[in-house]
């Protein structure tokens, strides 16, 4: 279904959702277009060839960012389709599954801190990965399966981000295991064992 009573259907799950806009809503995404330059050049970068483009949302509201499929690419269900057949065209796959646009919520404060991070040149290994996990949650969010590639790189990232929120060094070694104290009976069937023998070497 494409059309309905006349009007074109748009998927909101692709690029290119357009709401009516004046002259000042246009203004206003050149600006932030502008402001986030820093933020949506170092997402580019960190992302690479995972996205096609890294851009300023005009739907998003509460949602910090979103992963949206191309124009003319699959989206996140027929993907899943499209990879579940039989005698699927792996390289059409792997073509048309990576053409997908990270689009970045400009008013969410995650993003106005890792923007003030990058514009102050504050930017380090973690905030590539929390680059990196907005995404690939942003993935999963919108329906798609994560590689065991990047499912492992989330685990891990996931795991960095949470170690450095409490405080842990990364290299930290485990604990030692606990000491489990011997039962009674255990205890008793030992010394009757010993005296056993000890009576055997008498005799």
């Amino acid at each position: 279904l494409t059309e309905f009573e006349g009007k074109r259907l748009i998927n909101a799950s692709r690029e290119g959702l357009k709401l009516e806009e004046g002259d000042k809503e246009k203004k206003r995404e050149e600006l932030y277009k502008e402001m986030f330059k820093p933020f949506l050049d170092f997402a580019k970068e960190t992302l690479g060839k995972k996205v096609e483009k890294v851009s300023i949302s005009k739907h998003l509201v509460k949602s910090p960012v979103v992963v949206l499929s191309a124009d003319y690419g699959w989206t996140a269900q027929m993907e899943k389709v499209m990879k579940s057949q039989a005698f699927a065209d792996q390289s059409k796959f792997e073509f048309m599954k990576s053409k997908r646009m990270f689009e970045v919520n400009p008013r969410h404060p995650m993003i106005i801190e890792l923007n003030n991070k990058i514009k102050e040149g504050a930017s380090d290994d973690n905030t590539k990965d929390a680059v990196m996990s907005l995404y690939l949650s942003a993935v999963v969010s919108a329906g798609y399966q994560l590689t065991p590639e990047d499912a492992q790189d989330f685990s891990s990232r996931i795991t960095r981000i949470v170690t450095s929120g409490l405080g842990v060094d990364a290299d930290a070694e485990l604990a030692p295991e606990l000491d489990v104290p011997e039962d009674a009976e255990e205890e008793e069937e030992e010394e009757e064992e010993e005296e056993e023998s000890s009576t055997k070497e008498e005799l």
